[in-house]
């Protein structure tokens, strides 16, 4: 299969770029629900942050540069499914991230005496998603006393939420005003030089 799409290319999210080759190519991606996955996580918030970036920036990368063309109906890898992801990824990577701070600046401009109180309603009705999400995650967990033990740190994770919209939208601009991922020293120098960059 992967020889078929043309092997690898080069650069960060590679993962995400062969599914939408999968995708261009007419092959259907199946959903393991029972997966579990390990990663070397990182040890500090600035290592976090700059893996985040890496790993959020290729919404830009791919379904805006790289494989916008699965969205266009005059192009032959377009697929009703394929346009309904990107509008997805668009909408929820994007849009909503910016849309998420001019939210709250807006309400904070707006409503200045009341801006804690909305706050934290806002808070209230996160932690209630997150709450949700929890319960069908123990619902598919093979691991239930060790999910059980990580939903401790629920009522902090709003604002893990929010720190993460902060990188998103960082992540975002670099990318879509400098094309941060081209500079990205995921792979050697000459490799970079020598690679088309989307």
């Amino acid at each position: 299969m992967l020889k078929q799409l043309g092997g690898w290319d080069v650069g960060p999210g590679e993962d995400g770029d062969l599914v939408l080759r999968i995708r261009k190519a007419g092959y259907r991606i199946g959903v393991a629900p029972y997966a579990n996955c390990f990663t070397n996580v990182p040890t500090s918030w600035v290592r976090l942050f700059w893996q985040r970036c890496r790993w959020d920036r290729t919404v830009i990368t791919f379904e805006c540069r790289k494989h916008a063309d699965i969205g266009f109906p005059w192009n032959r890898h377009f697929r009703w499914s394929n346009l309904c992801l990107m509008i997805e990824r668009w909408f929820f990577n994007v849009v909503c991230v910016f849309t998420f701070w001019l939210y709250g600046i807006w309400v904070l401009t707006v409503y200045p005496d009341a801006s804690l109180k909305l706050l934290a309603l806002l808070y209230c009705c996160g932690l209630c998603i997150e709450l949700l999400q929890m319960l069908v995650l123990l619902f598919y967990s093979d691991r239930l006393k060790h999910d059980l033990l990580l939903s401790a740190v629920l009522p902090l994770y709003p604002f893990y939420q929010v720190f993460m919209k902060a990188v998103d939208v960082f992540a975002l601009t670099r990318e879509i005003l400098f094309h941060e991922s081209g500079r990205d020293n995921f792979v050697p120098l000459h490799v970079r030089s020598a690679t088309w960059r989307w």
